[in-house]
Order: C-alpha cells, then structure tokens, then sequence
C-alpha cells in the first residue's frame, strides 16, 4: 500500500517522513511568478537515495513555466490537480482546458521521460459523514468499519452519448439522509463523466488520484466552491467511496485515494475503496486553538498513526 503525504515544504518536514518510509513526499509550488523555492528543493533532494519518492503540484500550467519548475527541483513526480469540469455545459465554457491539460502532459512524457505523472480526477464529496471507528473497548458493540450512508441525487452532470449530453438527476425528492438513494440515472452520469477522464488522460498519466469536490451533491462543483480556485484538493471532506472504488476497479492506472483521509478513517476507506494507495494532508495537518488545521504544518503523531493504520489495513486485505 503506498502512502503519500501532502504538504511538505520544509527538510525538517521531510525527515521524520523519511524515517516512516512514506513511498510520496508531496510539496507544492505556489507561485507562477516567484517559483523557486530552495526549502522545497532540498525536500526534493532529501527523498535521493532512498525508498521514497518526491512528488510535486506547481499551481499552474503553462508548458514553458512547468518545464522550467522541473528543471529546477527535479522531483520524482509532478501532480497536477485542475478542476476539470465533470458536467458538459461547464466543459464546454472551460477554454479547451482538457486539451491544454493533456498537450501539457504529453510534452513532459516527450521531454521528461523519467518523471512520472499524477493527474487528480475530481470524485464528488461525500455528503454523509462515516461513522467513526470503534475503539477497542467498544469494538465488539460497534461494526467493524466505517458505514457511508446514500448521497443526494446528482444534478445537471453530463453523460457522454451517441446523441448528445443527458442531463440527470433531480435533488427536488431527497428523503432523510439515511431513507434517500441516488438513482441509477445520476450515478451513471458521474460515472460518466469520470470514465471520459479516464479515458483521456491515462495514455499521459502514471498514477490517478482522487480529489474532493466540493459543491452541489454529485460534483457539480464550480471553483469558487474549492479551497483554491481553479484546482481541487485540500478540503478536508471525504470523497464518495462509492464511486472512488468504481473508479479502482475500472482505471488501467494505479488510483490513490485521497480526500479526507486521516488516522482514524484510513482502515475502513481501504477496505471499501481498495485502491493502490492512501493520500493525506489536512487530516495530518496540526490544528490552531479553534482546531483549525495549519497549512503546511504537519502533526507527526498524525502522520504516524495514519501509516501505521494504512499498513496494518492493507496487511489484513
């Protein structure tokens, strides 16, 4: 089970990762303009030599600019992670950014034919909250693992067909959050929607991940919505599990699942998803005196706790 943590900016960070033997480092560069970052270059440099991996999102993507960024830090892996529309209307008034996305990927295998490629597929959030995991004193009064009950019905997603685009789903009948069961209809159109993705960017991609989108119940997420406009990722909410382990079934690339993902929840999203790796960030992150998560500020008993949980979870699949 390969583990990838987000977002390491410092050595100091690294280290301790390093020691865990967390097969992805991931740090992110920021700016387009200011994108030289000595911090994160030597977190690049730390992962040589070793059983780990460095991994790197640049929030941006023009060819020229990316190129130059992977000149510099020589990373292991560049991620990217654009919101790319899931509803047809909404593709159709993104400026080609699919096409721009997979010209920029296809140049980076022609140059860069040693660095592998994430590309983050966008999964709806989930609009349930799993249960938590039992302790050990109530294990035997509790399931066994986490239980996602039924989303809200999809709305306006797009369905690729012989005729044109099928607009499905219909919120206007939602029952109570454990009565309402999203039709077959709107499934289908997420389903979709993420397969047309699969299929347009597995020729150019290594790896697929999952990123939560946030928004309308079945992905109908628009950037202002996210954490970071333009790009998915970060937000803390756990994708559906439904659709992330349909996605690993029918992906002929490794998925790693991430959105969401903390300690306590890493075993049951395993044993549900079955995906290639586990991804964590916000939920490793450590908290302000609100119990906010700090960005770029990792909690190492977190961190740890979640390998351990990822480890033993895949030793008993």
């Amino acid at each position: 089970m390969l583990v990838q943590i987000y977002e390491i900016q410092e050595p100091h960070q690294a280290e301790p990762l390093l020691m865990l033997g967390v097969e992805h480092i991931g740090s992110v560069v920021l700016d387009r303009e200011r994108w030289r970052d000595p911090a994160v270059r030597e977190v690049v440099r730390l992962t040589a030599g070793t059983a780990s991996r460095s991994s790197l999102i640049p929030l941006f993507s023009d060819v020229d600019t990316v190129l130059r960024v992977l000149d510099y830090y020589r990373p292991d892996i560049v991620h990217f992670c654009e919101n790319i529309p899931l509803r047809r209307e909404a593709a159709g008034r993104s400026g080609g950014l699919v096409e721009k996305l997979v010209h920029l990927q296809q140049v980076i295998k022609e140059r860069c034919p040693e660095i592998k490629i994430t590309r983050s597929l966008p999964v709806p959030e989930s609009h349930t909250v799993p249960e938590p995991e039992p302790s050990e004193s109530s294990a035997s009064a509790a399931e066994p693992e986490a239980v996602l009950r039924p989303c809200p019905a999809a709305e306006g997603l797009w369905r690729p067909t012989d005729s044109g685009a099928v607009p499905d789903g219909d919120r206007r009948n939602c029952a109570t959050p454990k009565q309402r069961k999203r039709p077959e209809e709107a499934k289908a159109a997420m389903r979709d929607g993420i397969a047309a993705l699969v299929g347009i960017f597995a020729p150019v991609s290594d790896f697929f991940m999952t990123d939560t989108l946030l928004g309308e119940p079945g992905g109908a997420g628009g950037d202002a919505a996210q954490p970071v406009a333009g790009f998915v990722g970060i937000t803390g909410a756990t994708c559906d599990w439904e659709l992330a382990a349909w996605l690993v079934r029918i992906s002929p690339r490794p998925v790693i699942l991430a959105g969401g993902l903390g300690p306590e929840n890493v075993a049951a999203a395993i044993a549900r998803v079955h995906p290639a790796g586990v991804d964590s960030c916000t939920r490793t992150n450590a908290v302000d005196l609100q119990g906010r998560p700090i960005r770029f500020r990792k909690d190492f008993n977190k961190v740890q706790r979640f390998v351990a949980a990822a480890r033993r979870a895949d030793a008993a699949s």
